[in-house]
C-alpha cells in the first residue's frame, strides 16, 4: 500500500508498471512489487488521463492556458520524452488501460488525417488516413477514411491491410481474416471478400429483454478463432464458410466483446437464465455454453473483469462488507479483498489497483 499526495487524479495500469497520477504528479510502481520505481512533478496543467502505452508511461493534461497536450515519459527514469506541443496536430490516448493507443489527428488542406503515433517517439507509424470515423478498435482498428470506404488499419505497423470497401449505409466494421465483416444500419450483418466485394448478408433478428432493447453492436471476431459476434437483445456467433455467414450459436442477453485470456477465450453476457432473472453470466464466445453466473449473491456493483489468469468479481450492492473475489477460469478461488466504503479499484494487464480518494492524501493499494 502507498500514500500519494493529493487527490487522484488517474491511474494507468501496464504489464510492468502501473502509474498514478495526483496533483499535477506522476509516480510509477512497480507492477510485480509495488515497490516505488520514481515520482516527478512539476507537470503544469490539470491531468486527464495516466496510460501505460507499449510500456511507455503517457500523461494527458491540460494547460492553464487551456491547451491540450500529451507528455511521453521515460518509464525507466521519468525524464520527458517527448510532448505534442512541438509536432502539429492533437495527439490522443485511445482506448482501455489493456489497449490504449495514441493517435494523432491533423487538418491538411482543410480535411482531417490521422496517424497512429508511436510511444517512445511521438512521431506518426505507418501511413496517414483521411477519415470522417473510428468505428472499432481491436489489434487492428476499422476506420472510414472521407473517401467513403471502410479499411482496417494494422495499429502494429499504422499500415492498411484490406482493400477498401463501400461504407454506404455501414455503421460498423471489424477485420475478419484480412476480410471486412460489417453490420449496416438495418442490422444486417454483411461479409467482405479480400478484394472489397460483397460475397453475403444475413439479417440479425434480436429478441428484446427490458433494458436490453436496442440497436445490435458488432462485438468483433473473437481473437484466434473463426467466430464473430452481433450482440443486442440477444447475441449470436457466426463463422464465414465458403464465403457464407452461417450462426454458431445463439444466447439469450447482450454479450459483451469478448476478451483472450491465458485459459482461451472468455466473454460476459448479461441476460435472462432460464427462470427469466436478468444474470451476469462468463461464457466461451466461441461455442456459446455458459460456464459461470457471477451474481448469484445479489446484483454486483458492475460487471466481472475479465483478466489475463483470471476474473474478478465486483462486491454485492447493499452488502455488509464491500467483497471483490478473485477465481481462476477452472473456478478455483485465489482470493478475497474487503474494501473500504469509498474505494474504487482498476484491474488490467493481471493488476488490481484500489484507489482511496482524499483531498489532502490518497492511498493506493496493489494486488497481482
Amino acid at each position: 500500500q502507498r500514500t500519494i499526495s493529493g487527490p487522484i487524479a488517474d491511474v494507468g495500469v501496464g504489464e510492468e508498471l502501473v502509474a498514478i497520477a495526483a496533483d499535477g504528479q506522476v509516480t510509477a510502481l512497480e507492477a510485480s512489487s509495488g515497490e516505488q520505481r520514481w515520482s516527478v512533478g512539476g507537470l503544469d496543467g490539470d491531468i486527464d488521463r495516466v496510460a501505460v502505452v507499449d510500456g511507455q508511461v503517457v500523461v494527458e493534461l491540460r494547460t492553464p492556458s487551456g491547451r491540450a497536450e500529451v507528455r511521453s515519459l521515460d518509464p525507466l527514469t521519468g525524464d520527458e520524452q517527448w510532448n505534442s506541443a512541438d509536432r502539429d496536430g492533437v495527439v490522443s490516448v485511445s482506448g482501455p488501460d489493456d489497449g490504449a493507443v495514441l493517435f494523432r489527428r491533423v487538418q491538411q488542406q482543410g480535411d482531417a488525417v490521422l496517424f497512429l503515433v508511436d510511444a517512445v517517439t511521438g512521431e506518426p507509424a505507418g501511413e496517414a488516413l483521411r477519415l470522417s470515423g473510428v468505428t472499432a478498435a481491436g489489434d487492428d482498428i476499422a476506420v472510414q477514411p472521407d473517401d467513403g470506404d471502410v479499411a482496417i488499419w494494422s495499429r502494429a505497423d499504422g499500415t492498411v491491410v484490406t482493400n477498401g470497401v463501400g461504407a454506404f449505409n455501414l455503421r460498423m466494421a471489424a477485420p475478419y481474416d484480412g476480410r471486412i465483416v460489417a453490420l449496416d444500419r438495418e442490422g444486417r450483418i454483411i461479409l467482405f471478400d479480400d478484394a472489397g466485394n460483397r460475397v453475403d448478408e444475413r439479417p440479425f433478428e434480436s429478441e428484446a429483454f427490458g433494458e436490453f432493447e436496442g440497436r445490435p453492436v458488432l462485438a468483433g471476431v473473437v481473437p484466434d478463432s473463426d467466430v464473430g459476434v452481433v450482440a443486442s437483445g440477444s447475441s449470436i456467433g457466426f463463422e464465414l464458410t465458403d464465403d457464407r455467414i452461417e450462426p454458431v450459436w445463439n444466447l439469450p442477453g447482450r454479450l459483451e466483446p469478448p476478451v483472450v485470456t491465458t485459459a482461451g477465450a472468455f466473454a460476459v453476457l448479461v441476460g435472462p437464465d432460464d427462470s427469466g432473472t436478468i444474470r451476469e453470466t462468463i461464457v466461451d464466445p466461441i461455442d456459446g455454453s455458459r460456464l459461470v453466473v457471477t451474481d448469484l449473491g445479489g446484483k454486483r456493483e458492475q460487471s466481472p473483469l475479465l483478466g489475463h489468469n483470471a476474473y474478478v468479481i465486483a462486491p454485492t450492492i447493499g452488502a455488509a462488507e464491500r467483497l471483490v473475489e478473485a477465481y481462476a477460469y477452472d473456478g478455483e478461488q485465489l482470493w478475497s479483498q474487503s474494501l473500504p466504503a469509498d474505494a474504487g479499484y482498476v484491474l488490467a494487464h493481471g493488476s488490481m489497483v484500489v484507489v482511496e480518494r482524499g483531498l489532502d492524501e490518497s492511498r493506493v493499494s496493489l494486488t497481482r
